[in-house]
């Protein structure tokens, strides 16, 4: 009873750590400390976590910190390019990038390294070509209405209606080309 009782403390000890950690996670608050290729950078976890599938989202989802290679101020040390990081970063944190050609293949590698396919779209790179298209109605409403929106000039274009105006969506991106019913 005794050896049990110890056990279930244990347990209970490591969910109250669990949630504690957790609890920081959902504030959002907690600031993280990264020494990448010998770039400093300062943000919160949140940003870090703001695409849960990737690398960073999971590097930092707080499950497996305690085996992340620190340097020697206890930052967190990645060992990639530190200044594609910088532009990797101020997308996670939705600031506009401008990179120059060179700079740009060196972020999408990284990125995709990293698993972080909206850079590559913020980039223009992603599938459909940096385009977003807004196709159809609402749950409740029959539209026609097709329009896209280009991610590199940030304008939206009005498209020719589809024929049958549709609830919900009526297009795909199949191979970087937009399908639609006419």
């Amino acid at each position: 009873v005794v050896a049990a009782r110890a056990h279930l403390a244990s347990q209970l000890a490591q969910v109250e750590a669990e949630r504690a950690m957790m609890q920081r996670m959902v504030d959002g608050g907690e600031v993280i400390e990264l020494n990448v290729g010998g770039h400093l950078y300062t943000t919160q976890r949140a940003t870090l976590t703001s695409q849960p599938q990737s690398v960073l989202g999971v590097m930092f989802s707080g499950r497996w910190e305690d085996g992340l290679t620190r340097d020697s101020a206890g930052r967190v040390f990645i060992d990639r390019d530190g200044e594609a990081f910088g532009a990797v970063l101020a997308v996670l944190r939705r600031e506009s990038i401008q990179p120059t050609a060179d700079m740009e293949r060196r972020v999408l590698e990284l990125a995709d390294f990293l698993g972080l396919q909206c850079v590559a779209e913020v980039l223009g790179k992603g599938p459909g070509g940096g385009k977003l298209y807004a196709v159809g109605g609402l749950p409740q409403s029959h539209m026609a209405r097709c329009e896209m929106f280009d991610a590199t000039t940030k304008i939206w274009t009005t498209l020719p209606d589809m024929s049958t105006p549709r609830c919900f969506m009526g297009a795909a991106v199949l191979h970087d080309n937009f399908h639609r019913e006419l």
